[in-house]
């Protein structure tokens, strides 16, 4: 426990938006570590056309054109 005038540590994980490959509309929320260079590239179920495609990940709140 941190006592008075003593900062907490900055936390590492941000949320990130998952968008559908296949088009706009479907997005899953997935939280990651904040000093990964690497791409988020996952495979997943999308309910829209039934069937696992790839979602990429995008900043939370960006507007996704396909």
């Amino acid at each position: 426990m941190k006592g008075w005038g003593e900062t907490r540590k900055k936390k590492n994980v941000k949320v990130i938006k998952l968008v559908s490959s296949a088009g706009p509309g479907i997005f899953y929320a997935k939280m990651r570590n904040t000093k990964s260079k690497v791409k988020l590239e996952i495979k997943k179920y999308d309910p829209s056309i039934r069937c696992h495609v790839e979602f990429t990940g995008a900043k939370r709140g960006e507007k996704y054109d396909h």
